[in-house]
């Protein structure tokens, strides 16, 4: 079974209209769900990226404030330490600062935390904070941190920071979320109890060890972040000059910070260094930690953005890529159906001019395709059709001047065989008067004396006349056989036109056996369509649009019965016209063959009358001899004269015979010049019809 039969009977019942919207559709209806799923996916992306650029947005604030919130409790643990006064004074700035601080994370959490779905958890946190002044101000802070520093975590996930699939914003994600404020907690926990320590200028092993943990997880954890960042540098160089330096001055940083924590307190056997020293040391350390979060916010932000606008243009390249690719095989698209339609149409009004019987033009292929490929086979059908006609045109002229020359030639004929038939009748009375006067002369022979010179002389105008009748007769024949030769000629001319018709007939029951499969191809595309549209009512809603088309596809299939119809009828009416003329042929044929039977038999009859004539002549010639002798034999004008009217008897019956003869060939040539007058009238239709055709 062929593959394609299903498509190639689909397409069948479609005029090329609806050929090339199905085709377009089918081409254009992927290319624009395609350009709508990249389209869509490049979306996602924008929006995956844009809402981590608004958790970045959500963390620099509260980064701030956990800043501060870590500066509170170290005031804090200092206050506890110490009676200082001063050191309340620096709580009280520092928790306007943080009240700061709350107020812009509020502003940023009405504006970004219903989105990011972390809504109120900042408010709960600044509840705490308001509490944390209490009894352990220091262990509350702790919690207060704690659940800012989970308020990130929470932020990050929401806004896609932990799900981010490249490895230099991924780093940076675990840096700004997890990595730095870990280090900073553990900094400034180790920052705290350091002063404290160094404030009571004691510390015991167990503090030692709490220190000295500390000090692991944030070495650790100083270890990851640079980590991190020379991963993002390997990722992505072009990030070393804004990262590379923030890190080096962290490591140095770090190992300042970690040298004197080792040296001045977990290993010092006493408490030497000063406290604000150390404070200081602290704080540069902790500002250090700060600018480099600063620093890998602002990249992650950048890094973020430039994939947004990456995506936002690539989406924008794509879609002018794809309507300027739309655009051109549109282009190309309509191009094809105009020349399609176009060839197509002009095949069509060619074919209409070709059966309204216009076979002047000639078609002209405008396309070197399969459509371009049908008109030399049609150039061929009109030039045999042309030939066709020409020939038989060029046979009913000749029939035409034929039967023009034969009803001229019957016409000089009759009027020469009447001519004869009377001189036959004056023949016969001459040959009966010279009966009368032989009887007259054998009753008195005293009277053959005074009328022997007026036989003499009857004898010499019969011998005249009856030599003029045998040269009449003799002029008779010839025409008579040229008479034979024009309808020998017509004879061979209705020949050919007869072939030419038969021609003409199996031409046309081939065109109409081609007309019977287009037929049938129409009634097999009308019964695919008809299971077209079962199929689509099975279908349902998904089959609306294939019921549809399987509907035009019927209507194409019933203007294509109706057209292969038309051309029918057409066909069965030049057939029927080709039949009456070769049923006209055939009688012309049959009446030719009968006329020349009939000229054959007046052939015959004027031999009879050359030979009659002939005798005629003899017996005139012999009566003018016996007359001649008359004067010197006496003795046998008797017999001579019984003779002579024996012969003149013969001779007026034979005149008589030879006379109804003529008369019944004249009868018989006129029948000839009926049927020559009808087969010119039967070619002047032929013409009539043939000049339907023009060349």
């Amino acid at each position: 079974m062929n593959l394609f039969w299903l498509s190639e009977q689909l397409i069948r019942r479609l005029r090329y209209a609806y050929k090339f919207i199905v085709i377009g559709l089918l081409i254009f209806i992927p290319m624009v769900v395609m350009s709508f799923m990249y389209q869509r996916q490049s979306s996602e992306l924008i929006s995956f990226n844009e809402k981590e650029r608004l958790g970045v947005e959500y963390i620099a604030p509260l980064q701030q404030l956990i800043t501060k919130l870590q500066q509170g409790r170290g005031l804090y643990s200092l206050q506890s330490s110490s009676n200082d006064a001063a050191i309340n004074g620096e709580i009280d700035k520092n928790n306007a600062e943080i009240e700061q601080a709350f107020q812009a994370t509020f502003a940023v959490n009405d504006k970004l935390g219903g989105e990011l779905k972390v809504d109120g958890t900042i408010h709960d946190i600044y509840g705490a904070w308001k509490k944390a002044d209490g009894a352990d101000p220091v262990n509350s802070y702790t919690t207060v941190i704690g659940q800012s520093v989970k308020l990130i975590a929470e932020v990050g996930d929401s806004s896609n920071l932990i799900l981010d699939p490249d490895l230099d914003s991924y780093y940076l994600m675990d840096g700004v979320i997890n990595k730095i404020p870990f280090a900073t907690e553990k900094l400034t926990q180790i920052r705290d109890l350091g002063s404290s320590y160094l404030l009571t200028k004691s510390v015991t092993d167990e503090q030692r060890d709490g220190l000295l943990e500390l000090v692991s997880l944030l070495n650790y954890s100083m270890n990851e972040i640079s980590n991190g960042i020379q991963s993002v540098i390997d990722e992505n160089p072009s990030l070393a000059a804004e990262l590379d330096a923030s890190r080096l001055n962290l490591e140095q940083e770090r190992e300042n910070f970690a040298k004197v924590v080792n040296e001045e307190l977990i290993h010092a056997p006493t408490l030497k260094l000063s406290k604000n020293d150390y404070l200081q040391l602290s704080a540069s350390f902790i500002k250090h930690h700060s600018e480099l979060y600063q620093v890998e916010l602002k990249v992650l932000d950048k890094l973020i953005k430039v994939r947004v606008d990456a995506y936002e243009s690539k989406a924008m390249v794509f879609n002018i890529a794809v309507i300027i690719g739309f655009m051109i095989l549109l282009y190309i698209f309509i191009g094809f159906y105009i020349s399609v339609k176009k060839s197509i149409s002009y095949i069509n009004t060619s074919l209409i001019k070709v059966s309204e019987g216009d076979l002047a033009n000639t078609l002209v292929s405008y396309t070197k395709d399969e459509i371009g490929d049908i008109v030399n086979p049609i150039n061929t059908v009109i030039q045999v059709f042309k030939n066709m006609i020409s020939a038989s045109k060029a046979t009913s002229n000749k029939v035409t001047a034929s039967s023009s020359a034969l009803s001229s030639a019957i016409t000089e004929t009759v009027a020469e065989m009447d001519t004869i038939n009377q001189k036959m009748a004056e023949l016969s009375g001459g040959s009966r008067a010279q009966f009368l006067h032989s009887e007259e002369s054998s009753k008195a022979m005293n009277e053959i004396a005074t009328h022997i010179q007026h036989i003499a002389e009857s004898a010499q105008d019969v011998l005249t006349e009856s030599t003029h009748s045998h040269q009449q007769a003799l002029e008779g024949k010839l025409a008579m056989d040229g008479a034979f030769g024009q309808m020998n000629k017509i004879n061979s001319s209705v020949k050919e036109s007869s072939e030419l018709v038969e021609f003409l007939t199996s031409q046309s029951e081939q065109v109409k056996q081609i007309v019977e499969t287009i037929a049938k191809i129409s009634a097999q595309t009308n019964i695919l369509a008809l299971n077209a549209s079962i199929e689509a009512a099975r279908a349902g809603e998904h089959g609306k649009g294939f019921a549809v088309v399987a509907a035009e596809i019927q209507k194409l299939a019933n203007q294509s019965k109706l057209s292969t119809d038309d051309i029918t009828g057409k066909l069965e009416a030049i057939s029927s016209k080709i039949n009456s003329l070769g049923e006209s042929m055939e009688h012309e044929e049959l009446e030719v063959s009968h006329g020349m039977q009939a000229i054959h038999l007046a052939n015959g009859i004027f031999t009879g009358i050359l030979e009659s004539s002939q005798r005629l002549v003899d017996r005139v010639q012999q009566v003018s001899t016996l007359t001649e002798h008359i004067s010197a034999s006496t003795e046998q004008v008797t017999a001579s004269v019984h003779e002579v009217a024996y012969i003149s008897k013969q001779s007026a019956d034979n005149t008589n015979y030879a006379s109804e003869s003529m008369t019944n060939q004249a009868g018989i040539m006129k029948t000839l010049l009926e049927s020559a007058d009808e087969l010119l009238q039967m070619t002047k239709l032929s013409k009539e019809q043939l000049s339907h055709f023009r060349m």
